[in-house]
């Protein structure tokens, strides 16, 4: 019985409630201490199971790691921001708290500020950061297509650099809850996103940044659980007027989403959308995860690796006795490595061309050659003799495929000065050490036929 009761308690952080029509999503700022119920706010002990779930254990019991949280100002991240800070104030963690002003709207720094009060009031280091728009690497004000994109890029990039500068720091939270991740897999359905997409964010990415975790704990939570923890708290938040503007794709499927959770007969009950997609999300990661162990597993003991030349060797008769979906994914992984494009669809049609055109080309003579997103997959000579082949037809020949680095098109000039580093083809940081070059105009570019011709030409004339 304390088990079911237990399970009951437990099962309504994955349970979605519509908000009550009576809200003012349109307002800028909800004052603590309106209308809604208590009786859905997240316990200590709750965010206590949550947060086992989404970091390791590592993350969990070291008490020398600290944290941070991403603070908008809205209902999720203050209830992630107080919720977190009284877990480490218990274990004696440090925990600092960053605001982001995007400076696109005229009122985001006075909320920022506003925000910025409520923190510290509650003990948390705070700091606002601004968006330098314009200077340096960020680019321009972005146009209103764009705004949602590059705010997030500036965001998280502002994000990183203060969690790199604040000693300690190792995992970044941030408050994404059920309703987004419903949102995005909308978002990557209607984008024809394949199993990776359609999985959507992780609760957890260890490897956001250098020696730096993104943690999402709040994802299985609903956004009346987190409404109802601040008012519980009697703690006022923001909402940002933009989230309501109907200009971006994941603002028109929220209001779609609602419309249809709604129904057009308030009197008749409709099934919970936001639940049944979210278990469908998960399912999709149980398939998602069960094919990158076989890509990882696959890599492992059919797969060679030099990480200095960027290049992987593979055996083709394992790979292509691979199901299908399981072989797309290590051509991809293989162009990840290698290539100088990390972010590549796993199930594009140009991979699947990739593979059509290796696996019908695996028994032609000479040396084949593919290139995809800056790769090059070459199919190298056999192994096996034609006698060994007809006498075992059904085995596939033992041909290997190298993949490397495309080579760089020859009008890639890359200007260097003295005490420069700079990411030269977005594969390789190549730095000037200081000597005087003042007088000199150098570039980097790639080595072609006739820099071996010219190479070998010297040598011979110092008779090396």
């Amino acid at each position: 019985a304390y088990i079911m009761l237990r399970a009951a308690h437990l099962a309504r952080l994955t349970s979605y409630a519509s908000l009550k029509s009576g809200m003012r999503r349109q307002s800028l700022c909800h004052v603590a201490g309106s209308h809604l119920k208590t009786s859905l706010a997240i316990s200590d002990g709750e965010f206590d199971a949550l947060l086992k779930q989404a970091i390791p254990s590592n993350l969990y019991r070291d008490q020398s790691v600290g944290f941070a949280v991403g603070v908008s100002g809205g209902p999720d991240s203050m209830a992630m921001s107080m919720l977190l800070s009284r877990w480490c104030k218990a274990r004696g963690r440090v925990m600092h708290a960053f605001t982001v002003d995007h400076k696109i709207r005229t009122e985001s720094s006075v909320e920022a500020q506003k925000v910025g009060s409520w923190i510290s009031r509650k003990g948390i280091s705070h700091r606002v950061l601004e968006v330098p728009w314009g200077t340096g690497s960020f680019p321009p004000r972005p146009e209103a297509s764009k705004m949602q994109q590059n705010c997030r890029v500036a965001r998280y990039r502002l994000l990183v650099d203060a969690c790199a500068s604040t000693p300690g720091v190792r995992a970044l939270f941030v408050g994404h809850q059920q309703e987004d991740q419903v949102e995005t897999f909308f978002l990557r359905m209607q984008k024809n996103s394949g199993i990776d997409g359609l999985a959507c964010m992780p609760q957890c990415v260890l490897e956001f940044s250098q020696n730096l975790a993104l943690v999402r704990p709040l994802l299985p939570v609903s956004k009346e659980c987190l409404i109802a923890t601040c008012e519980q708290e009697g703690q006022s938040y923001v909402e940002d007027p933009s989230n309501a503007n109907p200009v971006f794709m994941r603002n028109r499927i929220r209001q779609g989403i609602h419309l249809l959770q709604t129904g057009a007969d308030k009197h008749t009950p409709t099934p919970n959308i936001f639940e049944g997609v979210y278990t469908l999300i998960n399912r999709i990661r149980q398939v998602k995860d069960t094919t990158h162990q076989a890509v990882d597993s696959f890599m492992e003991k059919h797969m060679w690796t030099d990480a200095n030349f960027r290049t992987m060797a593979m055996d083709s008769g394992p790979f292509f006795r691979l199901p299908r979906p399981v072989a797309l994914r290590v051509l991809t992984r293989m162009m990840q490595v290698v290539g100088p494009h990390k972010d590549i669809p796993q199930q594009s049609e140009k991979v699947e061309t990739l593979y059509n055109r290796l696996h019908g080309a695996i028994m032609s003579p000479g040396t084949p050659s593919f290139t995809l997103s800056g790769t090059q997959m070459t199919l190298l000579p056999f192994e096996a003799s034609i006698n060994k082949l007809h006498k075992n037809k059904a085995k596939l020949p033992s041909r290997q495929i190298l993949a490397c680095m495309q080579t760089p098109r020859k009008g890639l000039l890359t200007p260097i000065h003295s005490n420069e580093t700079l990411l030269w083809n977005n594969a390789f940081y190549i730095t000037m050490r200081t000597f005087d070059v003042s007088s000199l105009s150098l570039v980097v570019r790639a080595f072609v036929d006739e820099d071996v011709m010219a190479l070998k030409k010297t040598l011979r004339q110092h008779n090396l």
